[in-house]
């Protein structure tokens, strides 16, 4: 109603700014503390990079990272005493408000992938369905898995207040959940009949899972393969990080602001990892169907998604090759193990990505690390006892 927002907005009372003294310069060594940076071996320089936030008093300095030797810049910005910016500029950090039209890496080639796989999708699923040839009780095990993961990830992320905001941001988290979960069913519906008759392998341990439940030692055994390539994943990680020169490549930071939010992340390494790994499958039969081999299909799946991404990038070489080493893993544990296995794997890797890793224990966020590394070895550890069966673990010979 526009007078009810008229009379809304006239109701409140204009936000005028009362004069505060003057406060004292902040001790900028604490935050360079927590940065591991010591401030003694930086040198006072000309600010150069505008904070977005409103300031009043900047300072930059200049020196060499101990460790890499990297030259290092730090730009930071105060307003009455308290920080508002501190930036740590390296030589790879680009002024992303100054580049130039065109600079950045072009995601148009993965938008019409993506597309054309998604209409690819609606169409054998149209068929597969008027067919009558579908596995409606795995679709909807996998849609509601996603929906329920995704929804509670994005209500611990939401801002909750009790205003009228609170039914819009409920609606706008529902909507998406529902959007998300529609993809993944006609996705399903679009492989599971074809890759039944061509790779049965692959969806083995999935029936398992909807038909016999998660005690089953199939669903076991593709949890603890999962898992262990998840860890893998995380070791390339680290050495695609390496090889990068000196560059970070800074993980998720949404866990520091508390349990909350490193919980919702937890919860949404599900819906990434089933959205993920179904995409990538949808695209690997569409070009085993076009090219007559799944290992050739695979390798030219890999190739695509290791050039794309890394056209534009400051390292192509390193981008390219570390999005090989994903893409290749991937595609193994899909078409050796299969897709319960690759959405494991996906989950397991998002949850050892929830947290900065350190090993200092007198970090203030140390008390959060162990959460997620907690939540992949559980996974494995009950995927290895579930895979024995009944069995006992140890068995003395002769009994």
């Amino acid at each position: 109603d526009p007078d009810g927002k008229l009379q809304e907005f006239e109701a409140v009372p204009p936000q005028v700014e009362v004069a505060a003294p003057p406060s004292g310069m902040f001790d900028w060594a604490r935050l360079f503390q927590s940065a591991g940076l010591d401030q003694s071996r930086f040198q006072p320089a000309d600010a150069q990079w505008t904070p977005l936030a409103n300031w009043d008093t900047r300072a930059a300095w200049t020196g060499a990272d101990p460790q890499t030797g990297a030259k290092l810049r730090v730009e930071a910005a105060a307003w009455r005493g308290w920080p508002v910016s501190f930036r740590i500029v390296g030589p790879w950090t680009v002024p992303a408000r100054m580049e130039p039209p065109g600079s950045r890496q072009n995601p148009i080639a993965l938008l019409a992938i993506f597309y054309l796989a998604l209409v690819a999708a609606c169409l054998l699923a149209w068929y597969n369905f008027r067919a009558r040839r579908v596995d409606q009780c795995g679709a909807l095990r996998m849609s509601a898995w996603l929906f329920v993961c995704e929804v509670a990830s994005l209500f611990l992320n939401m801002h909750h207040s009790a205003t009228m905001q609170e039914l819009s941001g409920f609606w706008q988290v529902v909507a998406g959940a529902t959007l998300d979960a529609g993809i993944v069913w006609v996705a399903y519906l679009a492989l599971e009949p074809w890759v039944r008759r061509r790779w049965p392998h692959t969806m083995i341990s999935w029936t398992r899972y909807t038909t016999r439940g998660i005690r089953d030692p199939l669903v076991g055994r593709d949890l603890l393969y999962g898992a262990g390539c998840g860890a893998l994943w995380s070791v390339l990680f680290v050495l695609e990080t390496g090889l990068h020169g000196g560059q970070p490549s800074f993980p998720s930071l949404n866990a520091l602001l508390g349990v909350r939010y490193e919980v919702a992340q937890m919860l949404n390494a599900v819906p990434d990892a089933i959205i993920s790994s179904m995409i990538f499958f949808l695209m690997l039969f569409l070009l085993r169907v076009l090219l007559r081999n799944q290992w050739i299909a695979a390798a030219a799946l890999v190739a695509i998604m290791s050039i794309i991404p890394a056209i534009g990038s400051a390292t192509p070489w390193v981008d390219m090759l570390g999005r090989a080493l994903y893409c290749g893993v991937l595609a193994f544990v899909l078409l050796r193990f299969g897709l319960l296995a690759a959405i494991a794997a996906y989950s397991s890797f998002d949850l050892l990505a929830t947290c900065p890793p350190t090993l200092d224990l007198s970090a203030w966020y140390i008390g959060l690390v162990p959460i997620p590394l907690l939540a992949v070895a559980a996974m494995a550890i009950y995927g290895f006892r579930t895979s024995l069966a009944g069995r006992p673990l140890f068995q003395i010979s002769g009994e």
